[in-house]
C-alpha cells in the first residue's frame, strides 16, 4: 500500500528508490570525508594548504553570511537538527528502512561538515613545526583547559606523544614558561573560578620551577564575524578573562603578555 505526502500516493517503488538517493548520498559523504581525512594524513603539507588556504575563505564566507543574526546559527540549526530528527523518527517508526537511509545521510552529511571545518586542521603544521624556535618545549592539546591542564595528558609536539604536566614539570627545568589557556574556559564556570584556578596553577608551577620567569598570555580575541554577543564566544568575555589572568602578574618572575592590540 503507497503512502500518501501531499494529496499524492506515493508507491513503494519511489519511496525505495528515495531510500536508495539517501543512503548513496550518505555513503558518498563517508566516503568524501575519509578521503579528505587521508589526504591529510598522507600528503606532506596538504592539511597546512588547505588550513592557511582554504579554510580561512570557508570561514569568512560562512562567518559573514551567519554574522547578520543576533543568534549562533549552527547553534540553532544543531537544536533544530536534533529536534527534526526526533519528529522524524517518530512519524515514520514504522519504516525502518525510510529513517535508517536519512539517518546515514545526515551524519555523512555531519561527518563531511565537521571535516571541512575543522578535522583537517588538527594535521596541520604547528606553530612548534615553523616558529623556528630551538631549545624549545610546546605542550599543547585540542580542548584544554586551566582546570585540567595538571590532570590530563597533553600532546608533546616533538615527538607527538602524550605526557603529563605534572611529570614533566618536575623533571625538568625551564628558563622561561610561557602559558596561553583561557578560551576553552569561556563557556565553563564564572571569571572568578577562573582566577582561582590560574592562580592555584601558577603557584603549583612555581614549587616545581622556582626559577623559571612565567609569562602568561592574553587570549586573543575572535573576529567580528565570530564576536556574538548571544554566546559566551566574544570579545567582552574574552578581556574578561584576560583582564583576571593580567592580575596575576607581579613585574618580576611572572609577566603578562598581550599581543591584542598588536
Amino acid at each position: 500500500m503507497g503512502k500518501i505526502t501531499k494529496g499524492k500516493v506515493m508507491g513503494p517503488k519511489r519511496t525505495g528508490s528515495q531510500n536508495k538517493r539517501y543512503l548513496g548520498a550518505g555513503i558518498g559523504l563517508f566516503g568524501a570525508a575519509a578521503g579528505v581525512q587521508v589526504m591529510a594524513r598522507a600528503m606532506d603539507g596538504a592539511a597546512t594548504w588547505y588550513a592557511h588556504g582554504v579554510y580561512p575563505m570557508i570561514v569568512g564566507i560562512l562567518g559573514r553570511a551567519a554574522g547578520i543574526f543576533p543568534f549562533s546559527v549552527v547553534e540553532i540549526g544543531l537544536y533544530l537538527l536534533g529536534i527534526g530528527v526526533i519528529v522524524y523518527g517518530a512519524v515514520f517508526w514504522r519504516e525502518p528502512a525510510r529513517v535508517g537511509a536519512r539517518a546515514v545521510f545526515v551524519v555523512g552529511a555531519l561527518l563531511f561538515l565537521y571535516t571541512c571545518n575543522c578535522g583537517v586542521n588538527y594535521y596541520a603544521a604547528s606553530f612548534a613545526d615553523y616558529a623556528g624556535l630551538e631549545n624549545t618545549d610546546f605542550y599543547c592539546d585540542s580542548g584544554m583547559t586551566i582546570f585540567r591542564i595538571l590532570e590530563d595528558e597533553v600532546t608533546y609536539q616533538k615527538t607527538g606523544s602524550k605526557v603529563r604536566m605534572t611529570e614533566v614539570l618536575q623533571t625538568k627545568q625551564y628558563g622561561k614558561i610561557y602559558i596561553m589557556l583561557g578560551m576553552n574556559e569561556l563557556g565553563y564556570g564564572d571569571t572568578e573560578m577562573y582566577l582561582d584556578q590560574y592562580q592555584q596553577v601558577l603557584q603549583q608551577i612555581r614549587e616545581w620551577q622556582p626559577e623559571a620567569v612565567i609569562y602568561i598570555m592574553a587570549n586573543l580575541h575572535v573576529s567580528r564575524e565570530k564576536n556574538n554577543m548571544e554566546t559566551e564566544f566574544n570579545n567582552i568575555n574574552i578581556n574578561d578573562k584576560n583582564a583576571a589572568s593580567a592580575s596575576l602578574a607581579n613585574g618580576t618572575d611572572v609577566f603578562y603578555l598581550d599581543v591584542n592590540p598588536v
